[in-house]
């Protein structure tokens, strides 16, 4: 989960980027590119964001730490790279009981993508519910016979239906299985009306409907994300963009302006009740000063290939500019150290510090080549039981159980008594010094149930006879 959110909140961040600076220089590519091309281009950056996983470089320019969450015991030999403490008993509570601050954002980006989801899905339904309640099918055979002819010239062989909308102010088309144009009931002339269906079915060949649902998809992911919304918007008028170039391309200024006409007559009245997987007459005064702009524009321009080529690898080596890790609670594990006795160490919040002082003699048996060889090897095993278990036995007070765990040359019971009948709770543990393979030190953290101070058990287990036995443990504070 932990990696997840924080994969997602990266990618949002970095596609945010690209997107405000995509919209920035649209009207600039405007001049130049084919809106065809500004229109896929957008494509790409919702594969971006619906695709959060990147490759990532160490060098990153922009580095973020994030502080993770309790961090799994660890210990180091030597020089050697630092190994997590496998867990071997279910009863080890390594780490703070309850729910993680990771697992709360988790459900609630997920709560808001199905609320998203859930909204968007009954606007649809309603709209739905309406268009079949207010429409009547087209029986008109002049009107008919225009859809056919242009059908046959887009090559587009599939049954589309045609219906009078009473609640519709604009031309608009839906449905994915079965798609339907909806026509408002106003008077349309045969030429307005041709570039209509026109334009309704250049939506249908170009399979924008399927389009608008991948954008939904990418909304709903980073539903989080105010900038995902305006990409949405800007998608929408680079779709009725390309929409308008399609029908005008390679038509006389006078068809043009014909084609301009007839847009600002539909889009006079706009519907109430929409739906995100439906087309529409973007209206708007800054909309419709776009769409005549750019329909009136016959000069030529070039494919966005290279723009398309430029915002893909901006998405790929978007992880050579930001690198996200997950920094650990603990700091890092002890190496070999020359102290004799756990007493002398100072207990510290952090749990797992690194003394300042090192063994430069210490040596480790050449049995375990590295740190996961005495983690998975049966005397780690069992070191991690018996420390726990005394640990356990001591907080416990519990000095039979502790004296099967306790060497021949040494006894306690003085300290067993400040535990009787106290409530504690262990937090976590983990491996301070390892003197040699023989001889390794141990430390719990606990708290008192009711005070908010932690102690320390600090002890050192020794193994006699492939066993392992406590040979110190004491308190700390």
């Amino acid at each position: 989960m932990q990696n997840f959110i924080i994969t997602l909140l990266t990618c949002s961040a970095t596609m945010s980027a690209i997107i405000l600076i995509y919209m920035a220089i649209t009207p600039l590519l405007a001049k130049r590119y084919q809106v065809k091309w500004r229109y896929y281009i957008w494509l790409v950056i919702v594969a971006g964001l619906i695709i959060p996983f990147r490759p990532s470089f160490g060098n990153a320019i922009v580095k973020i730490i994030v502080p993770g969450e309790t961090a799994t015991p660890t210990f180091q030999i030597g020089t050697g790279t630092p190994v997590a403490v496998p867990v071997i008993d279910a009863e080890l509570p390594f780490a703070s009981p309850g729910i993680s601050l990771w697992q709360i954002m988790t459900a609630v980006w997920f709560a808001g993508m199905i609320i998203f989801l859930v909204y968007q899905a009954i606007r649809h339904y309603r709209f739905m519910k309406m268009a079949r309640r207010w429409s009547e099918v087209i029986t008109d055979e002049q009107t008919l016979t225009l859809l056919e002819s242009l059908k046959r010239g887009m090559g587009i062989f599939k049954q589309i239906n045609l219906y009078l909308c009473s609640s519709v102010g604009s031309p608009m088309m839906f449905g994915f299985v079965n798609p339907r144009i909806l026509l408002p009931k106003t008077a349309l002339p045969q030429d307005e009306l041709q570039f209509i269906l026109k334009h309704e079915l250049i939506h249908y060949k170009r399979k924008d409907l399927w389009y608008k649902c991948i954008v939904l998809i990418a909304t709903a992911i980073h539903w989080f994300n105010p900038i995902v919304y305006l990409m949405a918007k800007a998608i929408d008028m680079q779709c009725e963009l390309s929409c308008d170039g399609a029908v005008v391309q390679s038509t006389n200024q006078y068809t043009r302006q014909q084609y301009s006409e007839t847009i600002i007559g539909v889009v006079r009245y706009q519907s109430k009740l929409k739906t995100a997987l439906s087309t529409n007459y973007l209206g708007g005064k800054k909309g419709m000063k776009k769409r005549l702009f750019s329909i009136m524009d016959a000069a030529p321009k070039k494919t966005g290939t290279m723009i398309a080529c430029v915002v893909v690898f901006s998405i790929i080596l978007s992880g050579l500019l930001v690198a996200c890790t997950v920094g650990s609670q603990n700091q890092p594990p002890i190496e070999p150290s020359s102290q004799e006795e756990p007493q002398s160490r100072v207990a510290d919040p952090t749990f797992n510090t690194n003394p300042n002082t090192q063994n430069p003699d210490s040596e480790t048996d050449a049995k375990y080549k590295t740190e996961a060889d005495f983690l998975n090897h049966p005397d780690g095993v069992k070191f991690q039981a018996a420390a726990y278990r005394a640990a356990k036995a001591f907080l416990n007070g519990d000095l039979e159980e502790l004296a099967g765990y306790l060497s021949d040359s040494y006894t306690v019971e003085e300290e067993l008594d400040l535990f009787k009948d106290v409530d504690y709770m262990i937090l976590k543990w983990g491996l301070y010094d390892m003197k040699s393979e023989d001889d390794i030190r141990a430390s719990y953290e606990f708290q008192l149930k009711g005070e908010d101070s932690v102690s320390y058990v600090s002890m050192e287990l020794i193994k006699v006879d492939s066993e392992w036995n406590v040979n110190f443990i004491a308190l700390e504070k």
